[in-house]
């Protein structure tokens, strides 16, 4: 058991238990995928920590600073993310929907019909400063704008499909 700061503590017997049924990276569904990739973020958290790196404190302050610079613009870089989701031309659709439930609680919708995530935009969303796109691709590209986002939310969530489809569960990333 490791504790990491003052409250969150890490069993590393539950890290190292291995539920993909010896899955080749090609064949594991999208939650096998990212769970293995949790696992391995919480095994290299684990040991900065016993190294005495701060990797992850000196990543949370620059996605703070990150997320006041872009702080007034949440919805801006929501929209344009919905909108780069779109193939240049083509005519998207994009659903913004705002859902109160007291004073203090809320919850923001932003849909599009445009490309579902791949496992590179999960990449790009999980690190600091990363892009999946080139210069001059589409709206954005330095990896910062949804970053924004934690100025309004504890637990921001994504929900995608590759291609759209109807489907019994719940199967994109």
């Amino acid at each position: 058991m490791v504790t990491v700061g003052n409250s969150i503590s890490i069993d590393l017997a539950l890290l190292n238990d291995d539920r993909t049924g010896g899955a080749t990276p090609s064949t594991l569904t999208p939650v096998q995928r990212l769970t293995g990739v949790l696992r391995a973020q919480l095994l290299n958290a684990v040991d900065a920590i016993r190294s005495g790196l701060l990797t992850y404190e000196s990543l949370r302050n620059i996605s703070e600073v990150i997320g006041g610079e872009y702080g007034d613009r949440v919805i801006f870089e929501l929209l344009q993310n919905a909108h780069g989701a779109h193939d240049e031309g083509e005519d998207g659709s994009i659903l913004l929907k705002l859902m109160f439930h007291g004073p203090e609680r809320g919850d923001l919708f932003v849909a599009n019909r445009g490309k579902g995530f791949t496992w590179e935009n999960v990449n790009a969303i999980r690190n600091v400063g990363v892009s999946s796109k080139s210069v001059g691709e589409g709206i954005g590209n330095k990896g910062l704008g949804f970053r924004s986002v934690e100025t309004l939310a504890d637990d921001p969530r994504i929900y995608s499909q590759t291609e759209a489809r109807s489907a019994e569960a719940f199967d994109g990333y």
